[in-house]
C-alpha cells in the first residue's frame, strides 16, 4: 500500500465505500422485505380478527342488554318484540362468529377459538332458555 499512487488509494477507498454501502443497502432491503411481510400479515390476519372480535363483543353486550330487558319486562307485547330482537341478535352473533372463524390461520388460534367459543346446541332458541328462567318456583 505504500507504493500505491494517490489515484490508486482514492480509487480503492472509493470502491471500499461503495462495497460497504451496497452491503448496507442489501441489509436494509432484507429488513424492509421482513417489515412488508409483517405489515401484510397484520392487514390480512390481525386486523380482520380484531374487527370481528369487537363485533362479537358488541353482539354479546347487546344480547346481555336485550336479555336483561326481556327478563325485567312485564308487558307481553313488548316481550314478543324483545324475543324477535334476541333471535335476530343471536343470528347476527352466529354470523360474526362464522366470519371470525375464517380469520383463524394457526393451530394455536384454532385451539383458543374452540376453548372460548365451543359449539353449543342450546344456542338455537334463547327465548326458551329465558322462559325457563321466568317460571315461578
Amino acid at each position: 500500500m505504500q507504493k500505491w499512487t494517490i489515484r490508486q488509494r482514492i480509487l480503492v477507498s472509493f470502491a471500499a465505500i461503495l462495497a460497504l454501502m451496497m452491503v448496507m443497502g442489501a441489509i436494509a432491503y432484507t429488513y424492509l422485505v421482513h417489515i412488508e411481510r409483517e405489515a401484510i400479515a397484520v392487514q390480512t390476519d390481525s386486523l380482520p380478527g380484531v374487527y370481528y372480535g369487537m363485533q362479537i363483543l358488541s353482539a354479546w353486550l347487546a344480547s346481555y342488554a336485550l336479555t336483561q330487558d326481556y327478563v325485567l319486562q312485564q308487558d307481553r307485547a313488548a316481550k314478543q318484540i324483545l324475543e324477535s330482537k334476541l333471535q335476530a341478535n343471536r343470528t347476527s352473533q352466529d354470523n360474526v362468529i362464522t366470519k371470525y372463524e375464517t380469520t383463524i390461520t394457526t393451530a394455536k388460534e384454532r385451539e383458543l377459538f374452540e376453548t372460548h367459543l365451543p359449539p353449543n346446541p342450546k344456542r338455537q332458541n334463547p327465548v326458551k332458555e329465558l322462559n325457563l328462567l321466568n317460571q315461578p318456583f
